[in-house]
Parts: structure tokens; C-alpha cells; sequence
């Protein structure tokens, strides 16, 4: 087991970048600013959650193996984040 959790915590890299403890900060000041306002408790959540998914996104694009598979998890992090920026998309 213990072979295991050593593999497992040899690609934790990500902890050291400046943009992944960012993204912590972010969340904890989201989750700070959307409680102290007075709005609907699904709107709430989804602002919170969206806050929450910029760490994991971080981290798992760090863990990507090839460079192919790196740039893959940028297009989809950004066009999560813009999807009209589809539409500028050249076509085949």
C-alpha cells in the first residue's frame, strides 16, 4: 500500500504553482462574497461550485503526460469558460 500512495504523490507539482493557490484564494473570497449577498440559494451554489472547479482544472492539465494532452485540457478549460469563443473558430 504504501508503494502505492508513493506513486500517487509523485506528480503533486501543481501544489507549488502560483495560479493553482490562487485559485484557492479565489474560492475561499467567492464563497466569502456570495454568502454575505442576498440572492437565491441555486445561484449561490453554482457561483461557489464555479469557483471550486478552477483548482481541479489546474491540477489535472498538470498531470497531462503529452503535450497533445496538455493542450487539449487548455481548449477545454477556456472553452468551458467562453463558449461563444466557438464561433471564432476556423472551420475544415
Amino acid at each position: 500500500m504504501t508503494e502505492y500512495t508513493s506513486l500517487r504523490n509523485l506528480n503533486r507539482g501543481y501544489m507549488k504553482l502560483d495560479v493553482w493557490r490562487k485559485s484557492i484564494e479565489l474560492h475561499k473570497l467567492v464563497f466569502e462574497t456570495v454568502d454575505a449577498i442576498d440572492i437565491d440559494y441555486k445561484s449561490k451554489s453554482q457561483i461557489i461550485d464555479s469557483s471550486q472547479s478552477v483548482s481541479p482544472n489546474i491540477s489535472e492539465g498538470y498531470s497531462r503526460r503529452s503535450v497533445k494532452e496538455y493542450l487539449q485540457s487548455l481548449y477545454v478549460a477556456f472553452f468551458i469558460r467562453n463558449p461563444d469563443a466557438v464561433r471564432w473558430l476556423p472551420c475544415d
